[in-house]
């Protein structure tokens, strides 16, 4: 899982301008890894304003500004078209963690919906470039929540997967069951 941080991709200012160093940068990294067999899983770790509101997403304030600013929606969205299309053919890439804990804190809540719609839109687009990739999905509070997901989130491909995290307590099935059972 390689953590990804938008603001190294997207130079400041006004417009889209990549980085083309950071994504050339980023191709060693999966050469390498390829090289030496390992999978790699995109993981977008801070996104364009931030989306978990604590200071482990690189936003300016401590605010999900993700689901507010519509600038920093757009630039994420049009960051994973553009390292889905680069990465559609590579093998050694597993897939796309679109969001890392996303609205970690309670109270953040009321942009469940905003987070929803994210995920949404955010497959459609990656999926008009790229199809075969799996779509790693995070729930609210710290990767610890499930219960935003009530349906097939990629139905065109069908290859999504729910990642969790899980601090301070063993993944028994005292935690998992409720988990697996929704």
């Amino acid at each position: 899982r390689l953590p990804l941080n938008a603001k190294v991709f997207l130079k400041e200012g006004p417009g889209i301008v990549y980085d083309e160093e950071m994504f050339v940068l980023l191709d060693q990294v999966i050469d390498w890894c390829e090289k030496y067999r390992l999978y790699v899983i995109l993981d977008m770790h801070a996104a364009a304003a931030g989306q978990s509101g604590l200071l482990c997403d690189d936003g300016v304030d401590n605010i999900p500004h993700l689901y507010i600013d519509e600038e920093g929606w757009e630039r994420t969205m049009l960051l994973w078209e553009k390292l889905a299309g680069r990465y559609a053919d590579r093998s050694v890439v597993v897939g796309y963690d679109l969001l890392n804990e996303p609205l970690a804190l309670g109270r953040w809540d009321c942009y469940l919906p905003q987070l929803q719609k994210f995920y949404e839109e955010a497959i459609q687009r990656i999926r008009k470039v790229d199809k075969k990739h799996i779509l790693f999905l995070e729930g609210h509070r710290f990767a610890s929540r499930n219960d935003i997901f009530h349906k097939d989130m990629d139905p065109e491909c069908g290859n999504w997967a729910l990642a969790m995290h899980m601090y301070e307590s063993l993944p028994d099935l005292g935690i998992m069951g409720p988990i697996l059972a929704s």
